[in-house]
């Protein structure tokens, strides 16, 4: 019933617009309305409601959980208003525990939106991130807080700095996420893109159990490089079982396993 409510919507107030070509309706009403509910969600559940748990959190750390809490409802809340999300998801992923093996969340990257649905479904998620949206107004400070892991984007000491901090928060147990094509696709792509060896190195090293999760139409709803959200189109999100790292002798030999298993997924089990 939600989803055709949202389908009429975007119908009667998401005309063509051209040169959108195949891609939908590409308005400037969705892409305003998504600006706003993340300012007025920034500002009131993020400075108003974290930004005091979080400096309760240096007395007391029970805090912290709750500032996690905020992000992860806030975010689903926020994502869940917009009348042009259409998703289906299905990810299990175990809640974060220093009694688990190390565990570590890898992606595909299609679009911004990937971060957003990563934050609304995995509570306490911890990302590797470009360094440059931490100076973003609103957006860094709530990175801040919540201890995403920033990279700067072509350095690979930068790089390499990060993957020992995510592999410090992997071994307290924590859920982190990386997405190994370390760039998101260019519109069009259909795929994977070839994976960077830096997070299978780390993998390896601590004897991490990976959860691949393929995203599909993320980048049909805001392509790379783009302005504007296009409506009805259905986003798909699902993991795919654990691969440990232990069962292999080379950091290669696991991208490569991990690489196929999340290719072959997105052409043939994402319907």
């Amino acid at each position: 019933m939600g989803n055709q409510v949202k389908t009429k919507l975007n119908q009667a107030f998401a005309p063509q617009v051209e040169g959108a070509g195949s891609l939908g309706p590409r308005t400037n009403l969705w892409t305003v309305s998504f600006g706003v509910t993340l300012l007025v969600f920034g500002a009131l559940l993020g400075y108003g409601v974290m930004v005091p748990l979080f400096l309760l959190g240096f007395i007391f750390p029970v805090c912290n959980v709750w500032t996690e809490f905020v992000l992860h409802r806030g975010t689903s809340l926020l994502m869940n208003l917009q009348t042009w999300y259409q998703a289906r998801l299905s990810i299990a992923i175990e809640p974060k525990s220093s009694s688990r093996k190390p565990q570590i969340i890898l992606s595909n990257h299609r679009s911004h939106l990937d971060a957003f649905l990563f934050l609304a479904t995995i509570p306490g998620v911890r990302m590797l991130a470009r360094k440059s949206l931490f100076f973003i107004p609103f957006l860094g400070g709530m990175m801040r807080i919540t201890r995403q892991i920033p990279a700067k984007r072509g350095m690979v000491t930068s790089l390499q700095r990060a993957m020992e901090e995510l592999k410090l928060r992997a071994l307290e147990g924590q859920n982190v996420l990386i997405f190994p094509e370390m760039t998101r696709c260019q519109p069009g792509f259909d795929g994977i893109q070839p994976f960077s060896i830096l997070p299978f190195q780390m993998a390896l090293q601590i004897q991490a159990e990976i959860i691949p999760v393929v995203l599909k139409g993320t980048d049909q709803v805001w392509p790379k490089g783009k302005w504007g959200i296009v409506s009805n189109h259905l986003i798909q999100a699902f993991s795919l079982p654990k691969i440990c790292a232990s069962q292999f002798e080379s950091s290669a030999e696991l991208r490569d396993a991990v690489w196929k298993s999340m290719n072959e997924a997105y052409r043939a089990k994402i319907q």
